[in-house]
């Protein structure tokens, strides 16, 4: 599907919040996607849902949550590219550095390069990781 870019007008002619529609954006993006998987060890893992919309993973908190639970420490990822989102726990040893050099080798060689920036996830949202 082509992506639709709304005014500020445009948006406020619906007659919905920015709220909403940012909700029903998301639910009906989780309708397009194929099943989300996730590989790789516990030490810097990788999700997957079809190879080109892995980015916007970031979007669902309810994934975050998720793995925050299960993860030692607190919730490190990075999206190096459009059909890669890696990720590790901050206190998983060696995660952040595998995390960072799987990173920086994607985007050295992936045709589609997106960010090496490593995120942390706060339990509402992503904030820029600093170590």
């Amino acid at each position: 599907p082509t992506p639709v870019c709304l005014t500020e007008e445009q948006v406020l002619s619906l007659g919905i919040s920015a709220a909403d529609l940012h909700a029903l954006a998301l639910a009906n993006l989780e309708a397009t996607l194929p099943g989300v998987q996730r590989h790789g060890d516990g030490g810097a893992e990788l999700l997957a849902c079809g190879g080109g919309f892995e980015t916007s993973l970031l979007l669902f908190h309810e994934t975050w949550e998720a793995i925050a639970e299960e993860i030692s420490g607190d919730v490190v990822a990075c999206a190096p590219a459009r059909d890669r989102v890696l990720f590790t726990g901050s206190a998983v040893p060696g995660g952040v550095e595998r995390l960072r050099a799987a990173a920086e080798k994607i985007l050295q060689t992936h045709a589609e390069p997106v960010s090496g920036t490593l995120l942390r996830w706060t339990g509402s949202g992503w904030q820029p990781w600093s170590s």
